[in-house]
């Protein structure tokens, strides 16, 4: 017999903040590509919106995305693949080309054409908060907590530009929330080989991100993996599939750093057979992109 599910009015508040922060916040990124495109503050904001002042790094992964981009609208996927990119890291790179390619010839290699992107970052973040604030002290916490991410003047600023840090923290709260279900729920067999296949997609990303923080995550993962055996001996339980979660995940920790070291050795053997002296503006040109 069929059923119909109604929401509760807990779910369905949490469902309209999360539309008016979606909505808060592409109205802020409409209000900066104005800015931009006005030169109202010429020393904060770029034409394409880029914030030159407050967000540096910023201004070298907008000329590289655009460029990717472009490789992209002309078909050259082995060349967007081979990108000579300056950065040692480049998924975010890469993940913001793939905007600037489907909306660029729509608003042009602007911050507005990566809003798609930054507006998952965003609420993805938000909801994460909620979901570890509720999950540790309550509903109410959580709601507060996710308020005071989602106003907080540089974070809002950030999440508006083409930066790797919004990517880095949702990868590393989607970590943590994983952890939290490790050690306060009980898994069933296939819930921990989803919550382990969540937080192994969570260290990748994050490494991804920043190649320097994995001694940190290893530290959080060994921590985690204390924590979860102490509340089982306190509470006179055995969740072995909750212990198997943390390990398996603290294995691919392990394991991550050395694959991808393993890659990189590769690119750089790759990149010893290109002719000597040959620069990105000249591969740039090569591939008939502007160098600027």
């Amino acid at each position: 017999m069929a059923t119909n599910r109604s929401f509760s009015p807990l779910q369905l508040s949490a469902v309209r903040l999360i539309l008016i922060a979606a909505a808060f916040h592409i109205i802020f990124v409409l209000g900066i590509s104005l800015v931009g495109i006005t030169g109202i503050l010429p020393n904060t904001f770029n034409a394409e919106g880029v914030g030159i002042s407050f967000a540096i790094d910023s201004i070298g992964y907008h000329r590289e995305a655009s460029e990717m981009a472009q490789l992209l609208q002309k078909g050259r996927f082995q060349d967007w693949l081979d990108y000579p990119s300056v950065f040692p890291t480049t998924l975010h790179i890469r993940v913001y080309s793939l905007g600037f390619a489907a909306l660029g010839k729509l608003v042009g290699f602007r911050t507005l054409a990566a809003e798609p992107l930054n507006l998952i970052y965003y609420v993805s973040i938000l909801l994460l908060t909620y979901a570890i604030g509720s999950n540790v002290f309550g509903p109410k916490v959580g709601r507060l907590a996710a308020f005071s991410v989602g106003v907080w003047p540089s974070f809002l600023l950030h999440t508006t530009q083409l930066l790797r840090d919004p990517l880095f923290i949702s990868a590393m709260l989607l970590l943590i929330w994983a952890i939290l279900f490790c050690i306060r729920r009980e898994l069933s067999p296939l819930n921990a080989i989803a919550i382990t296949g969540s937080a192994a997609f969570a260290v990748l990303v994050a490494l991804l991100c920043r190649t320097d923080v994995w001694e940190i995550l290893l530290a959080t993962l060994l921590l985690a993996g204390v924590v979860c055996i102490f509340t089982q001996l306190q509470q006179r339980i055995f969740r072995l599939p909750n212990i198997l979660a943390i390990v398996a995940i603290t294995l691919f920790a392990v394991w991550v750093p050395g694959a991808l070291s393993q890659k990189a050795s590769s690119r750089s053997n790759i990149a010893a057979a290109t002719p000597v002296g040959q620069t990105r503006e000249d591969f740039a040109t090569s591939l008939s992109l502007p160098t600027r």
